[in-house]
């Protein structure tokens, strides 16, 4: 035996054996994304606006978003 608990048996657990699905994490937890973002943007002088809410995206001339 693995040690490990039996697979749940469900329509969706079929689905996904069926379609080949993948499961990924992020080591230290998914937070590390928008952590690793917020450093990779700020340390190329981007501003990081955070607890905003987004009203709006808009792609301006030359390429830049507002």
């Amino acid at each position: 035996t693995t040690g490990r608990s039996p697979l749940p048996d469900s329509e969706l657990v079929r689905q996904a054996r069926a379609e080949r699905w993948s499961q990924w994490s992020l080591r230290g937890g998914l937070e590390t994304l928008p952590q690793a973002l917020n450093t990779h943007l700020t340390s190329r002088g981007v501003t990081v606006l955070k607890g905003q809410p987004v009203r709006g995206l808009s792609l301006q001339a030359g390429g830049r978003w507002k």
